[in-house]
């Protein structure tokens, strides 16, 4: 028998299962949001129909699916019109002369960045790319000259400091680098402009015959709060990308020691050659800081992921001979 057990006595806690909900019908709503238009003048036809009838001004208006939808006042635009896409329509305050055909008209900001822009090369080209008092030196080959073959020579030229990479240096670096770089050369001038296009490689070397680079110089950094230095570092990786982004081969003549920075500069061209005097190595790491320039990225990816973690946990120091047997270096020179 229903609500007992199979002995006849009644269940101690019986409830007959609850009765279903009846299911509602969700009413549609009679604003289309297309364009802030059509949306203000559904909102002008809801008022006015509300107050026709008496009661408050409501938003939106509801309509059973039985009740016939009032036609628009005025049609909307075409689903191809530019006004019906969103990413063309601003909702805050609207306003039909910023849209023409598929393109936004560019506001006074824009312009005054570009400028801005343009005033920032300008810059970079009024100074002498190729003066010997420069920590780096740009030196562009002349079309008019014999043997030049279009190699441009970038020279670290800190000797008194071992060529480390401070900021003065770091920003004349992005200097030559914007200069070299496509369209870099916009605001030259007519004899800048056509020896930065003669340039067919790069050759990156060091004015000091012992020394190719030291890397970030420690001295500077000391006196760097945590923020600071986390930012040179962050700008030094950066710039150093962007000497292997170059449009044109660079070739990295080490001729001295080339170490920490100065390495993982070096491991940004397409070529190393390296001199009879040189030396390689991340010394950094018995310091305990962190080849943070690329080095944990480009040597393994150059000469493998065992070698690189043995010169990098290490801190050795490897010559001409043995880079090259590790891969380091493409072109080893034993001679004078």
């Amino acid at each position: 028998e229903k609500g007992k057990t199979t002995d006849g006595t009644p269940f101690a806690y019986y409830r007959l299962p609850p009765a279903p909900r009846p299911r509602t019908m969700i009413a549609r709503p009679l604003v289309f949001l297309r364009h802030p238009t059509s949306l203000s003048r559904s909102l002008g036809a809801a008022s006015s129909a509300d107050a026709s009838v008496g009661g408050p001004p409501s938003f939106p208006r509801f309509f059973p699916p039985g009740e016939a939808r009032p036609p628009r006042s005025t049609p909307p635009p075409p689903l191809s019109s530019s006004l019906f896409h969103p990413a063309r329509v601003n909702f805050g305050s609207f306003d039909p002369s910023t849209v023409r055909g598929k393109r936004r008209i560019r506001s006074s900001s824009y312009s005054s960045s570009s400028s801005s822009r343009s005033r920032s090369y300008s810059s970079v080209c009024s100074d002498d790319l190729a003066s010997p008092d420069r920590e780096v030196v740009l030196t562009l080959p002349d079309e008019d000259g014999p043997g030049t073959g279009g190699i441009a020579t970038l020279a670290l030229n800190r000797p008194e400091s071992a060529n480390a990479v401070g900021r003065t240096m770091l920003s004349q670096l992005q200097q030559v680098l914007t200069a070299l770089e496509p369209g870099g050369s916009m605001s030259m001038s007519s004899s800048m402009m056509s020896m930065s296009s003669s340039v067919r490689v790069v050759v990156m070397t060091s004015t000091h015959p012992r020394v190719f680079s030291a890397g970030a110089d420690l001295r500077e950094r000391a006196d760097m709060t945590r923020d600071e230095a986390g930012k040179f570092v962050s700008e030094l990786r950066e710039t150093f990308g962007r000497v292997g982004r170059l449009p044109v081969p660079v070739i990295a003549a080490v001729d001295g020691a080339a170490l920490g920075g100065g390495l993982e500069l070096a491991l940004t061209s397409d070529l190393i050659v390296a001199g009879p005097g040189s030396t390689f190595g991340l010394p950094e790491t018995s310091l305990a800081i962190v080849p943070g320039a690329g080095g944990t990225v480009l040597l393994p990816r150059k000469i493998g992921i065992a070698r690189a973690k043995e010169l990098i946990f290490t801190a050795r120091r490897i010559g001409p001979t043995e880079a090259l047997e590790y891969g380091v270096v493409e072109y080893a020179v034993t001679g004078e």
